[in-house]
């Protein structure tokens, strides 16, 4: 068939093909091969399948559908439509030399190279070539129903219920989905790639790629080669973050973004009540927390998460360490045997099974809380620094204002030492503090304790318990032990004052000392 220089239609459907224009209709039957050629005007091919299972294919400059008994072939036509009705059918369309866009629906697939246009509707499998233009664009359409899309630097297959369509080798692919339970999964490059994952959509960059995909259920993006990132991204409401070694995920109730095999990973919070957990390797690793961001990194690991309400870091053990640090307000750090964590305004960073963790205070009006484990502890203060150890754990609180140090298992000493300042200290049954220019240190519950004077006028009142009590005087200083067995001993100070208020048969050993000693309440000496 040859056209007219007029709006032709060529129609083709294996038993018959006809061409028909302005004032003619030609049209034959059962011959096994049919050629339209089109060369000018705006003309139309529509291509039938049979009963049978046929083939479509596309080029830029024709169509050809081909069957057990038939082949019709479509030459020129800016426009032309392949169509499935019965059998297994497939259809394979290819790109042109110059720039191409895929539109991919359901149930058809439409290729304009911006001056033909060819459809394919309700083939069961379908393939679109691109050879590789980067300005070759596919864009693809779920089902719906629950639809699974893998999107490749060489090709995007989105299967669904009862069709399959490949996309191959288009520079930018973008997929949305709408109803049904819809995943994606996205595949890096051999090179270095970034992935942006969002609770709403998911991209992998790459050298010569774009895959974008948006609205799935549940997204997830793997690395393999070159230097690998990830960023994961909140949405407006609460979100949970894990990170882990190999993966980290993303999720809410809706949605969920994973990524696995990355070289590094950033998380980013920006609404919402969001919580980020970040776990290390069996290597060793380091845990360093802010008031806006917390990071996890080791010799195969950087995880990085900011802007969270809650971070909690765990460690599995060996020589990891936890660095936890203040806001501009006020705040607490809490270390508790393996685990510690500074809050503050809006913020709650934690680190659970470290065996060193480290509190740092550098802003407002900051407390450090410091427990025992359950065995035998040592607590040391200083002016500038607490350090609590015991049972191979290690945890120190940094120029905190207030520092509370507690024994509440095993036989724990504390020992605290002085500034260079003049200094004073307080004793009571139970707990014992010593004040310094802009410093506060208080132990609670120890069964030892043992403070040191060194400069400065120092001074020093000790209570008596509610029991019998014995207070030595010593040319070091004065040792009180309470009836429980409890000890409090001062060393070196300028000043000593020794009350007895509080009951129980307090008895007094005197000795001529050079330190000022007094006693006052009930004593016998």
């Amino acid at each position: 068939f040859h056209d007219t220089n007029q709006a032709d239609t060529f129609s083709s459907a294996g038993t018959w093909s006809k061409l028909t224009g302005d004032g003619y209709y030609h049209i034959v039957r059962g011959l096994p091969n049919v050629t339209a050629n089109a060369t000018t005007g705006y003309d139309v091919a529509f291509m039938l399948d049979t009963a049978g299972n046929d083939t479509y294919q596309t080029f830029s400059d024709r169509v050809v559908m081909t069957s057990d008994h038939h082949v019709a072939t479509a030459i020129g036509f800016k426009r032309s439509s392949g169509t499935s009705s019965a059998g297994n059918d497939t259809t394979t369309v290819y790109d042109s030399p110059g720039d191409d866009r895929l539109i991919s629906y359901h149930d058809r697939v439409i290729l304009f190279d911006g001056s033909h246009t060819h459809a394919a509707i309700d083939f069961a499998s379908n393939r679109v070539v691109s050879s590789g233009q980067a300005g070759d664009v596919a864009y693809l359409f779920d089902s719906t129903g629950d639809d699974q899309v893998v999107m490749r630097p060489e090709s995007t297959v989105i299967t669904q219920s009862d069709r399959q369509t490949t996309a191959e080798g288009f520079s930018q692919t973008f997929v949305y989905a709408s109803d049904g339970d819809d995943t994606v999964e996205f595949h890096d490059t051999a090179g270095d790639n970034d992935y942006n994952g969002y609770l709403d959509r998911g991209v992998m960059k790459g050298e010569g790629i774009f895959l974008w995909g948006r609205g799935f259920d549940q997204m997830t993006g793997y690395f393999s080669g070159g230097t690998d990132r990830a960023l994961m991204f909140d949405s407006p409401g609460d979100d949970t973050y894990v990170s882990r070694p190999s993966d980290a995920t993303m999720s809410n109730d809706a949605a969920s973004n994973r990524v696995f095999d990355f070289d590094s990973i950033f998380a980013f919070s920006d609404a919402g009540n969001d919580t980020a957990t970040l776990y290390d390797t069996p290597g060793e690793e380091s845990f360093r927390a802010y008031s806006d961001r917390a990071i996890m990194r080791g010799a195969d690991l950087f995880s990085w998460a900011g802007r969270f309400a809650q971070v909690t870091a765990h460690s599995a053990g060996g020589s990891d360490i936890a660095y936890l640090y203040d806001s501009p307000g006020n705040d607490t750090f809490r270390s508790e045997g393996a685990s510690a964590q500074m809050s503050g305004g809006g913020f709650l960073n934690q680190a659970v099974g470290f065996l060193k963790n480290y509190g740092y205070s550098s802003a407002g009006d900051d407390m450090a809380l410091m427990y025992d484990t359950p065995g035998n502890d040592l607590y040391r203060t200083y002016p500038q620094e607490v350090i609590m150890t015991g049972q191979g754990i290690t945890n120190i609180a940094y120029q905190f204002e207030h520092t509370h140090g507690y024994s509440t298992a095993g036989s724990d000493a504390a020992r605290m030492f002085d500034s260079a300042g003049d200094d004073e200290v307080w004793s009571y049954s139970d707990w014992l503090e010593m004040i310094g220019d802009g410093w506060d240190n208080e132990v609670i519950g120890f069964d030892r304790n043992t403070v040191y004077g060194s400069g400065g006028f120092d001074q020093a009142t000790m209570e008596d318990s509610s029991g019998d009590d014995l207070i030595k005087v010593r040319e070091i200083g004065p040792r009180l032990t309470q009836g429980d067995g409890t000890v409090f001993d001062v060393r070196t100070f300028d000043r000593i004052l020794a009350r007895s208020i509080n009951g129980g048969d307090d008895v007094a050993d005197l000795l001529d000392v050079d330190y000022e000693f007094e006693l006052e309440g009930d004593w016998n000496s």
